[in-house]
């Protein structure tokens, strides 16, 4: 008999800069790829990117973040695989939103709030790598890059959706995004709690 997983995604995408239509650009690639070619249905999937984007439910403004964790947390009441992607500009203690800083341990508990039998995090843009100690817990994956020199990172051009086909990480997807990376400097960090 075989055991179907339940998934779902909550993706968070902000960037401040002029060409503001091409910021969540990664974030609207990873949606297509989980809903049109994988298992995850629209209803468990929320988006939150600039207003007037492609699939964007709402600004990721800190109420509507908090309120898109509520509603994956209670859309299914079975232990589900969550996968959250925060896409935007951070430092060691927030991410950069339009009203204003989210603190990423208000991040940590809301993701912890999700009741999910595991989860995947993958970190994108400036600063993400710094982000990543006040996300780890256990249970937790934590996908991110970082320069190669150890150096700030002032951009980001790890393609989060490149490690996917449909909604499943694929091992020589993300061998290949591994070797891209480091062709340009940068390293492919993948750390399991």
């Amino acid at each position: 008999m075989t055991t179907y997983i339940k998934k779902a995604a909550l993706l968070i995408s902000f960037h401040r800069m002029e060409r503001s239509a091409l910021s969540s650009r990664d974030a609207v690639l990873l949606y297509e790829a989980l809903t049109c070619n994988g298992s995850i249905g629209p209803s468990d999937i929320i988006l939150l990117a600039m207003r007037g984007g492609p699939y964007s439910d709402r600004e990721p403004t800190i109420m509507n973040i908090e309120e898109a964790f509520r509603t994956i947390g209670h859309r299914s009441v079975d232990r589900k695989d969550c996968l959250v992607l925060l896409d935007g500009s951070f430092d060691a203690y927030g991410m950069d939103l339009p009203d204003r800083s989210m603190d990423l341990d208000l991040l940590s508990a809301l993701i912890e709030s999700l009741g999910c039998r595991s989860v995947q995090i993958f970190l994108h843009g400036p600063g993400s790598d710094r982000a990543s100690e006040r996300l780890q817990a256990p249970g937790r994956v934590l996908v991110y890059s970082i320069r190669t020199d150890r150096g700030d990172k002032l951009e980001d051009p790890f393609r989060v959706v490149r490690l996917f086909k449909g909604d499943e990480v694929h091992l020589s997807n993300v061998q290949q995004e591994r070797d891209r990376l480091r062709g340009l400097g940068f390293e492919l960090v993948w750390d399991r709690y």
